[in-house]
């Protein structure tokens, strides 16, 4: 039976989740453990509410059309000139 199911986890490699269900109900569910990262890094976002207060803000400003550009931030907080190394 092992060696069966490591097929089956090798084919579902390329596959973002299987789920072993019982009564329908799912048992068991086997992640990339990159796709499971990035759900807990979603969910820590989801339920955080300061986090969520300033993305609903960042879209706000957005779709009102009030946002600055990085260089215009970074020149008025005193950084250099934006580089092609990201400083």
């Amino acid at each position: 039976m092992p060696r069966l199911l490591n097929r089956a986890l090798a084919r579902a490699a390329d596959v973002l989740v299987m789920a072993v269900l019982r009564a329908g109900d799912a048992r068991l569910v086997v992640v990339r453990d990159s796709s499971f990262e990035e759900y807990v890094e979603t969910h820590e976002i989801e339920t955080d509410p300061e986090a969520m207060a300033a993305i609903a803000e960042g879209t706000r400003e957005a779709d009102e059309g009030s946002l600055e550009a990085y260089e215009d931030v970074r020149r008025e907080l005193g950084y250099a000139e934006c580089s092609d190394t990201g400083t």
